[in-house]
């Protein structure tokens, strides 16, 4: 039972993060989405489990969607007070704080997302996107290697393993991954 209840709290947690980003002018949003975003984070909080630092960093997100600066700030401050509750909620904190514009935090979140668990592709893919975007060529051709492993026909590995190649001056291998 457990399990189940941890489960469905990641999946709500992730749920209100594809509500909040919907563009706004498609037909399904009528108002902005951080309302319904919020809604979804307190059927997550009725489950019964302490709030885990990625809730507190989408809520953080969501009241600042719907104009709650003072309670976004507040979100903010618990979120660094929380430790993280495994490598689910280190990977979805990470997600926070790329999104945000902070790649050097969000790597800092998918490592320790690996660490707790070395073969979550996400993580390890969304490392190589930070240290590309960190100006770290070689760790990002090493995290999309290793995410080869799992999902070899994952198109973009290639696409962005080529361009850390690229980076490093190794033309061929950038133009074999291209390939």
């Amino acid at each position: 039972k457990q399990q189940c209840t941890v489960a469905c709290y990641e999946l709500l947690l992730l749920w209100a993060d594809a509500v909040a980003q919907r563009e706004p002018g498609r037909r399904e949003v009528a108002r902005p989405s951080g309302e319904e975003a919020l809604g979804l984070l307190d059927r997550a909080d009725r489950l019964g489990l302490p709030p885990t630092k990625a809730y507190h960093l989408r809520r953080a997100t969501y009241l600042d969607l719907v104009g709650d600066a003072e309670s976004a700030r507040r979100e903010r401050q618990l979120a660094g007070r929380t430790q993280p509750a495994g490598s689910l909620d280190h990977f979805l904190s990470g997600s926070i704080l790329q999104k945000q514009g902070l790649p050097a935090e969000a790597a800092a979140e998918f490592a320790n997302a690996l660490r707790a668990e070395p073969e979550h592709f996400w993580a390890g893919y969304f490392l190589g996107v930070c240290n590309l975007q960190l100006s770290r060529p070689a760790q990002a051709r090493d995290n999309f290697t290793a995410c080869l492993r799992t999902q070899p026909g994952f198109i973009w590995l290639y696409l962005f393993r080529g361009f850390a190649h690229g980076l490093m001056d190794d033309f061929q291998l950038a133009e074999d991954d291209y390939r």
